[in-house]
């Protein structure tokens, strides 16, 4: 594994890819508060009540976690308008295998229909192996979920099955809220050999630029 996760991605020069911080606490918060109606049929964690203070003391854990590499989050901006995309997570298995990230990511839904889904996963993809060095990319999706179905099918992902009762049994109020009570999930995956058969793969490796904690000390160094 890389000692530190890249300090950005940029695709196409047009959407940058970077941790969690501080300094976009407010946009992404107010990304989640335009989405929670559509999260939260999907997703345990839309229906944890919470605050700007407490989601900022999450954004912070956030990116100590991806500087330690535990668990990767990513945040997706438009370049030339600042405006926030969407979420990109990658979370190593440290049991069975310890090479292997399993998929996480949501899109604002200011911002749906957009193709940026697939893009944010894709990125993730690639980064998992080509600067993490997976041997494994794995995705769960609810089999209600159509959306993140279509995105797992557009990056070409192996179906191996269905995983049931994946998912923890909802609470009374969380299913009045809207959360969905299926709670059996498709199991998909990614190796390396399957890398050859994506005709996406390579054109976005291409089309994505990463830049290390390296490069970005070296450039500040070099302006001073």
């Amino acid at each position: 594994m890389a000692i530190l996760p890249p300090k950005r991605i940029y695709y196409k020069n047009e959407i940058e890819i970077r941790p969690f911080s501080t300094e976009d606490a407010k946009a992404i918060y107010q990304g989640y508060k335009d989405s929670v109606t559509d999260l939260k049929k999907f997703m345990a964690w839309a229906h944890i009540k919470t605050d700007f203070e407490k989601a900022c003391l999450l954004y912070a854990e956030f990116n100590y976690k991806t500087i330690l590499c535990t668990d990767i989050h990513f945040t997706g901006f438009d370049k030339k308008t600042s405006e926030f995309l969407f979420c990109s997570s990658l979370y190593p298995h440290d049991r069975l295998n310890t090479n292997a990230y399993e998929l996480g990511y949501w899109v604002s839904s200011n911002h749906h229909g957009k193709g940026l889904g697939t893009l944010a996963a894709k990125a993730m993809i690639v980064l998992a192996f080509e600067y993490f060095d997976a041997d494994r990319v794995s995705v769960r999706c609810n089999l209600d979920n159509e959306g993140s179905k279509a995105v797992i099918h557009k990056c070409g992902f192996k179906e191996e099955g269905i995983m049931r009762n994946a998912l923890k049994k909802p609470s009374v109020e969380m299913v009045q809220d809207g959360y969905s009570t299926q709670r059996d999930t498709y199991l998909y995956s990614l190796l390396p050999e399957d890398l050859s058969d994506l005709d996406w793969y390579k054109p976005l490796f291409r089309e994505i630029e990463i830049i290390t904690y390296q490069q970005e000390l070296k450039k500040i160094a070099e302006e001073r």
